[in-house]
């Protein structure tokens, strides 16, 4: 019964739950840094969705991708995100891009861009 009705969701059910983590780590850095903000949470629209975005009182916006699974290139991955990024409304607030990757990824961080990785998401 499990390997059968269970295990093929379980890489689903933990990468839900990995974004809800993400997001903690996201406030919880803004707490650390005495951060204000306005909203941290997801956004969808018909065309596109964004894993985490926290709106800041700053006028700076922090978008993340979180990646459970194999996260394949990290430029691409950084370049798919900056994309999603320009359909956001807010458009006048300066950016900043997160990837958030189950495992310390191999290379270097495309140009601004932050990785954070489970390990180290509440440092």
């Amino acid at each position: 019964m499990f390997h059968q009705r269970i295990a093929p969701l379980l890489e689903s059910y933990f990468g839900t739950r990995f974004e809800k983590l993400c997001e903690e780590g996201l406030l919880a850095d803004y707490r650390k840094k005495q951060i204000l903000w306005q909203h941290v949470g997801q956004y969808w629209d018909q065309d596109m969705q964004l894993d985490l975005v926290g709106v800041r009182q700053d006028k700076w916006i922090d978008f993340g991708e979180c990646k459970w699974g194999e996260p394949g290139p990290l430029g691409s991955l950084a370049e798919r995100l900056a994309q999603k990024c320009e359909q956001y409304p807010k458009k006048k607030f300066s950016q900043g891009l997160h990837l958030y990757l189950k495992h310390k990824p191999r290379g270097h961080a495309p140009p601004n861009t932050q990785i954070h990785y489970l390990t180290n998401l509440f440092d």
